[in-house]
């Protein structure tokens, strides 16, 4: 073997240069090895790169380093076998005696097309088991190297950073006198280039190291390339290897206990060789990254990420139970019409115990009042049909003392042997441990638990807050350890925060919200990282010009989520669907596509440049497994041009896309930079299956048309649509294909004539597009959904007024009941003889309002009557909350309740029906088995008795309704559930019970100070005769002297209420006291009562913080109200 390596005209000596080499050979590439030591000497790729050479390990490394120690392994410790010709197998005996090490390592290297892989595939301990091999690694051991005599030689590397202001990107050119890296020598990824090949290494180390920019941990610091920089007879050699491997762990919990935890994966690392694999002429790292695509790791699911274009959130919270599972699949049906049936994905936020943030970490908890695991499964089942996918919202870093797994073994530790406390909303909540949760198995058994409710149904787990330590260090193992966890039961994975989780996750809640989060946590911002994965997740910077920088119109556009269930009070479906025709319809599309070149990035200042492409403005080039390329092109690089936000993007040649579609938006602006015209349009080819993934047959291809301003616009055709001599043209609605036009195709193209931000749908034929169903388990259309002409041929319409669909201001649909009428449907699939519970929101602005449940054997079965409502709404996540209106900017949308018992036979009719003038609004009717049987009325439907022990609650806080002391806010009133003793006075610093009888009260988490009404009843739930007296009560603890009230009043509270009534309630701190009273109907009605929250401060008796959160001192619990008549 020759003692030099020629790196371009100078050469580098090899000391410890053998005369023997081991040869590996594909049909490109030849690479030499060390026989007595698995080290690369180089590689050779044949033709068409002209013989051309890359280098491996210069220096004759044999270093081995177990638990951190280097051990240099001499010829007799190492034994080669050669598998075949493209793989050999070296067994290193490590021994280092005593230092207690004594293994035998058995290393696979192996060459496939132009890539090599070494991979550990065995490691034998024959030390005594107290001397566990904990980490490997193989220092300075470099795979691929360039030196600084090569030509072109250059390293790019990428770390994390999510700030939109910080690249996370390291461009170096390898010179003599190159400059080290001040951050560190570790990365995420790492090139090299040199002499026209590059090459990226892969490493699956789990390693913590640096980060760009500030990040949390969870995943963000996993860098698993170090860059190794040496000097070689006065050559500066850079090189890649692999950062150390954890095996075992020995880790400890906060309670002192250890474990040894195994391995997630057998050490490995490759690298991918390329030359212009871009066919422009030039070898950079992006030819490098093309052929890293074949030996990185693709997350699970990564797959599917560009077919779900209609993501969000589906919300449920504090026990209102606000998008049950089969509203939720109501939701999913309108957006497939909406869509013509385009891919979904819906992250089920709340969908356990009483909704989000409670009862953590109870994984196979499925919250009853949204439906069960009955229904979640059904809406699992269904949606698929859609082309939906659901995932859920799980927290590994908090647990709720109500939650079953909560327990002294679970509950983090501070050095003291204090609580480490997180999140207070609802519940003050506890820090898991860790260490214990995963080392122990607890937490594999809990997803176990969850999987087995759910089957293979679900596609993905969303994990909270992974990454800020509430658990302990959740650093890049424990995050792959999770990960692992997570995947095995076939599950895809998202995170909260956009730095979290780089190697396993699809998808970042912080990415996609753009609004959510600050603009330090907004996204990966590396081009290598996306150049590489863009295809594969949802976790880059979108557009959100507020920011700046990155977030600023970013060419490949980047998903937007917004969300119509209920997150952060977003309702509004048109908004929704508006959001996603102008944002991420294309996003979705250019995600069919893997980028191949990347020219002029005006925001990395150390991007490719190329001033022949696109005048020197930035454009990106892409294709697909088909062929097909797609060509994006900014307008201008000049931030204060309004043409910085233009591209155009051309398929095969034809223009796409062309403009600025994202609308100006007040809100986003910021200095300097320019906002845009808000005027783009574009005719996108959409030919994949949304279930699948797969291509659609050609007559099932579809085109999508979409124009900010309106207007006509003319468009080539794709090919495959040229022999076309019409097409069928429908503007889609939540009915879905509707207004059809046949339009000429004229030496193929076409002109389209649109209104502003209307969604069109091109097809090649008529066809009747998604077909929906709306029946449901025991009515047809429970939220009117389906149009009028459904809601006409399924309810029979009485009386002089008028029953129609209509839709509140928010775009939500309801029934409009004006003047006197009355609609009725037969209820079917009842069982008799067992109880059932229906209800409906209700907001009636006149008259009076009659519900009632009929059977034709029976008469009537239970009646609800009331007159104008009285209260608004302020419960977030609830559709029809009043800051999502129902008329006139407000509404006064309150569940009604009618509880029966099903007759043995005949047909039983719900009958909802309107007197006088004015106009009732009726929606989202469910009927579930029920128990509760403690309401009783007289004839007129005035009460004359109620009990409520809060036990058989079907949702929310019935008979009380939230009222506005927060606002439109998640409430922090719940139903709490009973853990002894862990819920209870007496267990740590808690002094107060959060249940008072029974399993389950209702609980206010530390609404003090607010001088308003929290809570109340209304008619509709508590009728009180006019002029009847009353005598109420009900059991309470309170955790300071005079923090809350009893109130009393009629009509709507409005803040300066003088019919108020207020009535201090004393402390009653960790033992119950009784609040009784009488009260008198008004004789106009409307009499109510409730608890308010007065504006003295709580007594923390010298506590603070999470401590008095804990203890119950700002607390209020209710429980076993009666009330009757007198």
């Amino acid at each position: 073997m020759d003692e030099t390596i020629m790196g371009g005209h100078q050469p580098i000596a090899r000391p410890g240069a053998t005369d023997s080499w081991e040869t590996l050979r594909t049909q490109v590439m030849e690479v030499r090895l060390r026989p007595d030591f698995p080290s690369v000497i180089d590689y050779r790729l044949k033709t068409p790169q002209a013989e051309r050479t890359m280098l491996g390990q210069v220096r004759d490394l044999r270093l081995v380093a177990i638990n951190g120690i280097e051990i240099e392994l001499g010829p007799d410790r190492v034994e080669l076998e050669r598998e075949n010709e493209t793989s050999l197998v070296y067994r290193l005996h490590v021994i280092a005696a005593g230092q207690g090490i004594d293994v035998v390592l058995a290393i696979r290297i192996s060459v496939e097309d132009a890539s090599l892989r070494f991979e550990v595939i065995s490691i034998r301990n024959q030390a005594c088991p107290d001397h566990l091999v904990q980490t490997v690694a193989f220092p300075g051991q470099c795979l691929i190297s360039v030196a600084s005599t090569q030509a072109h030689a250059e390293f790019t590397g990428a770390r994390m950073s999510a700030d939109v202001s910080i690249s996370g990107d390291v461009h170096r050119a390898v010179t003599e006198q190159m400059e080290e890296d001040p951050i560190g020598q570790d990365y995420m990824y790492g090139f090299l280039s040199a002499d026209g090949l590059s090459a990226g290494l892969w490493s699956n180390s789990e390693h913590d190291g640096t980060t760009a920019s500030k990040t949390g941990t969870g995943g963000a610091q996993n860098t698993r390339v170090l860059a190794v920089r040496d000097q070689v007879d006065g050559v500066t050699v850079l090189g890649l290897t692999s950062a150390p491997w954890i095996y075992n762990r020995v880790v400890q919990d906060s309670h002192g206990r250890s474990y040894t935890v195994g391995e997630t994966d057998k050490p490995a690392m490759a690298v991918a060789l390329a030359g212009d694999l871009n066919d422009d002429g030039v070898v950079n790292w992006q030819d490098g990254a093309i052929a890293f695509r074949h030996i990185m790791n693709n997350p699970y699911g990564s797959d599917d990420i560009p077919d779900q274009v209609a993501r969000r959130i589906a919300m449920n919270f504090g026990s209102q139970a606000q998008n049950p599972f089969m509203t939720t699949l109501d939701n999913v049906k309108r957006v497939a019409l909406a869509t013509d049936g385009l891919g979904q994905s819906i992250l089920l936020k709340g969908y356990g115990n009483e909704g989000h943030d409670s009862g953590h970490p109870d994984y196979d908890d499925i919250g009853r009042r949204m439906g069960g695991v009955q229904d979640l499964n059904a809406l699992m089942d269904r949606g698929k049909a859609y082309g939906a996918r659901f995932g859920v919202h799980v927290n590994v870093d908090e647990m709720f003392p109500e939650a079953k797994a909560f327990s002294e073994d679970m509950i983090r530790r501070d050095d003291k042997g204090g609580l480490c406390y997180g999140w207070n909303w609802l519940d003050q909540t506890v820090g898991i441990d860790g260490i214990y949760d995963l080392a122990s198995g607890a937490r594999r058994e809990r997803f176990a638990a969850l999987a087995r409710e759910v089957g293979d149904r679900m596609d993905f787990v969303y994990v909270d807050v992974w990454g800020d330590g509430t658990s302990g260090e959740e650093d890049s193992w424990q995050t792959r350890q999770l990960s692992k966890i997570l995947t095995d039961n076939g599950w895809g994975i998202g995170t909260e925060y956009a730095s979290a989780n780089e190697y396993d996750a699809t998808f970042q809640h912080w990415s996609l919200d753009l609004t959510y989060g600050s603009p330090r946590d907004k996204g990966e911002n590396s081009q290598v990282m996306r150049f590489l994965r863009n295809h594969q997740k949802d976790s880059w910077i979108g557009d959100h010009r507020a920011f700046g920088g990155a977030a600023n119109a970013p060419l490949l556009g980047g998903y937007s989520m917004k969300d119509f269930e209920g997150w952060q009070g977003r309702n509004d479906f048109d908004a929704y669907m508006d959001n996603l025709y102008t944002c991420d319809l294309s996003t979705k599309f250019i995600q069919h596509f893997r980028i191949m070149a990347w020219y002029n990035d005006p925001i990395n200042v150390d991007s490719v440049r190329d001033s022949t492409k696109n005048q020197g403005n930035e454009q990106i080039e892409l294709v697909n497994d088909q062929g097909d390329r797609l060509i994006i092109s900014r307008g201008s690089n000049e931030q204060a041009s309004p043409a910085y936000r233009e591209r155009t993007m051309r398929l095969n040649g034809c223009v796409v896309l062309v403009g600025d579609l994202k609308a100006n938006d007040p809100k986003a602006d910021k200095p300097g930079i320019e906002t845009g015209t808000g005027e783009g349009a574009y005719l996108l080819p959409w030919v994949w299956n949304a279930k699948t993934g797969d291509l659609l047959d050609p007559d099932e291809q579809k085109l999508y048309h979409w124009n900010t301003a309106g207007g006509s616009t003319a468009w080539e055709l794709p090919e495959s649509w040229r022999d076309a001599s019409t097409v069928i043209v429908y503007r889609l609605t939540d009915q879905g294909r509707s207004e059809s036009r046949e339009i000429p195709v004229v030496q193929g193209s076409l002109t389209l004539d649109a209104k502003p931000r209307t969604p069109y749908l091109v097809c090649r034929h008529a066809g009747q597009g998604v077909q929906m169903d709306w029946s449901g388990e025991h009515l047809v259309d429970a939220g009117f959904n389906g149009g009028e002409r459904l809601f006409q041929s399924v309810w029979s319409v009485k009386g002089p007024g008028r029953a129609s669909i209509t839709k509140g201001q928010c775009a939500n649909p309801m029934l409009r009941l004006e003047d006197s009428v009355c609609a009725v449907q037969p209820l079917t699939n009842l069982v008799p003889g067992r109880r059932y519970a229906l209800y409906l929101g209700l907001d009636n602005r006149g008259g009076q309002v009659e519900l009632s449940i009929e059977a034709d054997q029976g008469g009537v079965l239970a009646r609800n009557m009331s007159g104008p409502s009285i209260a608004k709404n302020y419960v977030k996540a609830y559709a029809h909350n009043t800051d999502a209106p129902t008329t006139d900017g407000s509404s006064y949308f309150q569940n009604a309740y009618l509880f029966f018992t099903a007759p043995k036979g005949g047909q039983t009719c719900l009958s909802l029906a309107h007197e006088g003038d004015g106009v009732a609004y009726v929606d989202d009717i469910r009927l579930v088995e029920n128990d509760y049987d403690g309401i009783s009325l007289d004839q007129d439907g005035h009460l004359i008795e109620l009990t409520c022990d809060f036990e058989n609650n079907v949702q929310g806080i019935w008979p009380f309704v939230v009222a506005g002391a927060e606002g439109v806010e998640d409430n922090r009133i719940h139903l709490a559930q009973l853990h002894e003793p862990f819920t209870q006075a007496g267990w740590t610093v808690k002094r107060m019970n959060d249940v008072l009888q029974g399993n389950w009260s209702l609980k206010v988490n530390g609404l003090t100070g607010r001088r308003a009404l929290l809570f109340q009843t209304i008619p509709q739930n508590v009728p009180f005769a006019p002029g009847r007296h009353y005598r109420v009560s009900f059991d309470y603890q309170c955790g300071s002297d005079g923090i809350y009230a009893l109130a009393t009043g009629r009509g709507e509270y409005s803040g300066e209420n003088s019919n108020l009534h207020l009535h201090p309630l004393h402390k009653a701190l960790g033992v119950t006291a009784k609040c009784e009273f009488e009260l008198t109907g008004d004789p106009n009605g409307g009499t109510w009562f409730g608890i308010y929250s007065t504006d003295r401060q709580p007594d923390l008796e010298g506590s603070s913080g999470s401590e008095a959160n804990m203890a119950g001192y700002q607390d209020l619990v209710v429980d076993n109200l009666w009330i009757t008549s007198l």
